[in-house]
């Protein structure tokens, strides 16, 4: 059977803002879905993760219950004695890997003068960034759980709640001072600071596992875990 050449075939049509939720409520259930999803698919993966991790820290003796599916250590048993030769293992790769520490440098894109002395001035600011985020001991986390784990990773980015702050006085809407027993009321105005943070498998969700870079992957969850003050901190007017 041939097909004509005259036969126009009529494309699907294409919504412009595609399959994505409209409304917050949509958006809401639309993450969670993935993330519940992204959750499932890393069960798999999550019971090595929690035994490696295990046997890093000297825990040898597990057992699984398969009441709760959780794996716990035996309540009534003795610790047995051993030598943990894992750590000492992680340890000494980790001082291997940290032997030759990288150094932030950035390169001039001519011989230009103007470009040399921005270059000069471009280290200056990435050492100053290396020791203000502490980003000497996030790399040896980093580096801590890509060996127990298999990967991690590290993450960078502007957090609008750290580094220094301004007081504002607090205004209502009419445009009048707000004032408590204490006097008049002030707000803390974060100036925002760079922020890096290590982080372990745990913490992120990928859309698909087959996906091996991470600039490729639809979308990517971090998973953090904050307690009720910070959350009633970042958003007071949940707060209740």
């Amino acid at each position: 059977m041939a097909l004509s050449l005259k036969k126009k075939t009529n494309a699907p049509r294409k919504s412009r803002k595609g399959d994505l939720p409209r409304s917050s409520q949509e958006w809401t259930d639309y993450t969670n879905r993935l993330h519940d999803d992204a959750i499932a698919v890393q069960k798999k993966h999550q019971i090595i993760w929690t035994l490696s991790l295990a046997y890093y820290k000297g825990y040898q003796n597990l057992t699984f219950n398969t009441s709760n599916g959780r794996i716990e250590i035996p309540g009534s048993a003795q610790r047995p004695l051993m030598i943990n030769r894992i750590a000492s293992f992680i340890d000494a790769r980790l001082a291997k890997l940290t032997k030759n520490r990288p150094v932030p440098r950035c390169i001039p894109n001519t011989n230009d003068n103007a470009d040399v002395q921005a270059a000069r001035y471009a280290d200056h600011v990435l050492m100053h960034l290396w020791r203000k985020t502490e980003l000497e001991s996030e790399y040896e986390s980093m580096i801590v759980q890509g060996l127990i784990y298999g990967n991690s990773f590290m993450r960078v980015l502007w957090n609008p709640f750290a580094g220094d702050y301004v007081k504002k006085e607090m205004v209502s809407d009419a445009g009048v001072l707000e004032t408590d027993a204490e006097g008049i009321r002030e707000e803390k105005i974060w100036m925002g600071e760079i922020d890096t943070k290590a982080l372990s498998p745990f913490n992120i969700l990928v859309a698909s596992e087959s996906i091996p870079e991470v600039k490729d992957q639809p979308w990517i969850m971090e998973r953090s875990f904050h307690s009720v003050v910070d959350v009633e901190k970042f958003y007071p007017h949940l707060k209740g």
